[in-house]
C-alpha cells in the first residue's frame, strides 16, 4: 500500500504499524529522520513519538543498520571502481559518522558521547564557579564597604551608654 493512501493522525495500531513500516524502509534507503518523514508524509516529531516505544525504537535500530551497511557496501564498491585521482573523504566521513565502531580509529561512539558529556559538565562548573567569585567578591565589597564607613559620633555615645548600663557603671 502506497505510504500516500496511510491516514496521518490514524491512532488505528494497523495503519501506524504500516506508517512506520513505511519510515524504517525510506530510513534505510536515505540514512536521515527528515528525509524519510517527508518521504512518507509525516512530520518528525512523529518519529519521535514513535521513538519512545520499545518496539518501534527496535526496528529503527535495525533500518539504521541496513542504512550503514548500505554505505559500506557503496565504500568497496567505490573501492574497487576508483581512479587514482578519485577522493574519497566525503565516504569515509559518512562511515565514520555512521559505523563508529568499525571505522572511526581510536575512539568508539560511546567515548565520542562520553567526552561531549564531560565537556559539557566542565562548561557547568565553570559558570557555576564564576557566579560563585562574582557573588564572593559582591560580599567582600559590601564588608568593606560597612568597614570603611564613618560612625556617627551620636551613635558611638548611645553604644558607650548601652554598655555601661549593661556593665553597671551608669545609674539613672
Amino acid at each position: 500500500m502506497p505510504a500516500s493512501n496511510h491516514p496521518i493522525k490514524s491512532t488505528d495500531e494497523r495503519a501506524v504499524r504500516l506508517r512506520q513500516d513505511d519510515l524504517l524502509r525510506a530510513y534505510a534507503a536515505t540514512g536521515t529522520i527528515r528525509k524519510a518523514a517527508e518521504i512518507v508524509g509525516i512530520h518528525r516529531s512523529t518519529v519521535s513519538m514513535w521513538q519512545k516505544d520499545d518496539f518501534f525504537r527496535d526496528r529503527f535500530f535495525d533500518s539504521k543498520i541496513d542504512f550503514r551497511e548500505q554505505l559500506e557496501e557503496l565504500a568497496f564498491q567505490r573501492l574497487q571502481e576508483q581512479g587514482a585521482k578519485d577522493n574519497p573523504v566525503l565516504l569515509i566521513t559518512m562511515l565514520n559518522a555512521h559505523y563508529p565502531e568499525k571505522y572511526r580509529t581510536g575512539m568508539s561512539q560511546d567515548q565520542d558521547e562520553g567526552l561531549l558529556h564531560l565537556m559539557e559538565m566542565r562548561r557547568t562548573v565553570q559558570a557555576q564557579r564564576r557566579i560563585a567569585e562574582a557573588e564572593a567578591d559582591r560580599l567582600e565589597s559590601e564588608n568593606a564597604e560597612s568597614n570603611t564607613k564613618a560612625v556617627d559620633p551620636r551613635q558611638k555615645r548611645l553604644d558607650d551608654m548601652l554598655n555601661r548600663k549593661r556593665n553597671g557603671l551608669f545609674s539613672n
